[in-house]
């Protein structure tokens, strides 16, 4: 597919509301630590289900909230900015189809990040929310809770963000599909705070980019989205059942 299909003019998001929106998402993920430490008076011990519940719903509420704000200044209906009206099936359709064949790929670039990363002698560590998983001490609610986070809530909220409104914006600012796809998937990966997932989340960034366009219905990054997080937390059980104390 040529590069100039489709055109910035597909995706109704203008730069400034957008712009200000990742923002605004940046700048709750750098008082992250602070509010996470706000809602445990023991930082060191095992978090409460009641304040992973908190951390988890606060970027969901901020994302959210970040979209309601970006499309009611950019006066588009909700449907109309992420592409909605097309048929939903057929979008998570190909959107499980996609997931399902850049997926391996994608892990299989970790693997061998982590381990030229672990031949170079550098300590990476997992993404947070896996310490959550990791750490052994939650209640079985609690673990259903960042599981559904995992699954469905991240991959709600910030495809909405990073592809529903940044990728558009950036694509209609530099009128080329790579180099918006790029950027924005640069943005997508620090979002994340890991050094460890900075390359693959980049990677996944371009590819769930290349998934929007494919259909231009935000329901194909979406799906792809969740089925990459599936396949990185099966991974985990997989390695936590192996060896329990790793």
């Amino acid at each position: 597919m040529d590069e100039t299909d489709p055109q910035p003019t597909d995706f109704p998001i203008a730069l400034p509301t957008s712009a200000a929106a990742v923002f605004f998402m940046l700048l709750a993920v750098l008082f992250s630590p602070a509010v996470a430490t706000a809602l445990s008076s023991e930082p060191t011990a095992t978090p409460s289900a009641a304040s992973i519940t908190l951390s988890l719903l606060y970027f969901a509420v901020f994302s959210f909230v970040l979209v309601v704000l970006t499309l009611r200044i950019a006066r588009l209906p909700f449907s109309a900015a992420f592409g909605l009206k097309r048929p939903p099936a057929l979008a998570a359709l190909k959107g499980l189809n996609f997931g399902i064949a850049t997926t391996p790929l994608l892990m299989v670039a970790s693997g061998l990040l982590a381990i030229l990363a672990n031949r170079m002698g550098l300590n990476l560590e997992q993404q947070p929310i896996f310490g959550y998983l990791d750490n052994g001490g939650l209640t079985k609610w609690a673990e259903a809770l960042v599981i559904f986070f995992i699954l469905a809530l991240a991959p709600v909220y910030e495809e909405l963000v990073f592809r529903g409104l940044a990728f558009p914006a950036l694509f209609a600012w530099r009128k080329n599909f790579w180099s918006a796809a790029w950027i924005s998937g640069v943005l997508f990966a620090l979002v994340h705070c890991n050094a460890a997932a900075f390359v693959p989340l980049t990677l996944l960034g371009v590819i769930l980019c290349m998934g929007y366009r494919e259909s231009k219905s935000i329901v194909t990054p979406i799906v792809m989205h969740m089925v990459f997080n599936a396949a990185n937390l099966t991974v985990w059980f997989i390695a936590h059942n192996i060896n329990p104390h790793r």
